[in-house]
């Protein structure tokens, strides 16, 4: 009854959602290529789609398990997220005047410990992909 509910409802999910990630997949792909990714991609946009579809296809069959993909993607975003991304951008906005910002010492101060979390950041990403890894 409800299991069965559930699955449709899952594939559904998944058969839907995928041609938009695979879309940002795809776009991100030919960014990082740079000018030979937007010629090709204008060029050729089928071996393209089909070249990144066999890809992630081979490496899906390779995997066995998932949970280390998972925390992998949890160590490295999550910190980034956590300890990286939310410094960098206090001291974008310190270095830009944006918004209120403490003077003197205190806006030294704030900016000493957004430096410092960066590396706390980084190092604790290291030491979180090396324990998901060594599992």
């Amino acid at each position: 009854g409800l299991a069965i509910v559930a699955r449709l409802c899952v594939a559904a999910s998944l058969i839907t959602s995928y041609p938009m990630v695979f879309f940002s997949v795809r776009e991100q792909f030919c960014d990082g290529l740079g000018d030979r990714g937007r010629e090709l991609w204008a060029s050729r946009p089928d071996a393209v789609t089909v070249g990144l579809l066999g890809a992630i296809t081979a490496v899906a069959l390779r995997l066995t398990n998932l949970g280390k993909v998972a925390g992998f993607a949890g160590a490295v975003f999550g910190i980034y997220l956590i300890y990286i991304a939310p410094p960098l951008m206090a001291l974008r906005a310190l270095q830009r005047n944006i918004g209120e910002q403490p003077k003197g010492w205190k806006r030294t101060a704030g900016a000493v410990v957004q430096v410092m979390l960066i590396p706390l950041g980084i190092a604790l990403g290291t030491v979180g992909t090396y324990q998901v890894l060594m599992k």
